[in-house]
């Protein structure tokens, strides 16, 4: 039905699907990167690691196209209910009722990280480990340390 545009990992390839805009002036045909972990290329989202990642310029530079929207569907059971993969002559659609703007605001909320003294108490009291084990010292890939003199490091090396 339609092409992907190629990009670092992921070729051009011909898929069956097609990823369009609806707006006030009709239809536009949209660019999309498609990654199809399938051997085979499938050319249809159906495994867990597929997505299409879609690609929009603005009016300014309508050849740069960045990344917009990226669509994958849950087929590992992590999200909520039952899973149903998708099938030949399924729909998706995204309908936005207020389009995004330069006046948009978004806002995040962090929260401060913190010890949880209980925890801390538990976990103090097991046996301690390394990471990687075993650890070398004295590996050629470390940097030097600041305290290694000349003559010290001569007869090292």
């Amino acid at each position: 039905m339609d092409t992907s545009v190629a990009d670092i990992g992921a070729p051009a390839r011909p898929v069956k699907f097609t990823v369009r805009a609806l707006t006030d002036t009709g239809e536009i045909k949209l660019k999309f990167k498609f990654f199809d972990k399938n051997s085979i290329g499938s050319g249809t989202i159906d495994s867990h690691q597929d997505y299409i990642e879609i690609r929009t310029a603005t009016k300014d530079d309508p050849t740069n196209r960045r990344a917009t929207w990226k669509l994958e569907v849950d087929t590992t059971g992590f999200g909520t209910g039952s899973i149903t993969p998708p099938t030949v002559g399924d729909k998706y659609e995204l309908r936005l009722f207020v389009p995004f703007t330069s006046e948009d605001k978004f806002t995040f909320l962090s929260k401060a990280g913190y010890v949880d003294p209980n925890l801390a108490k538990s976990q103090f009291e097991e046996d301690p480990y390394v990471v990687p084990n075993p650890y070398v010292g004295a590996a050629s890939f470390e940097p030097q340390r600041f305290a290694v003199s000349e003559e010290v490091n001569a007869k090292l090396n």
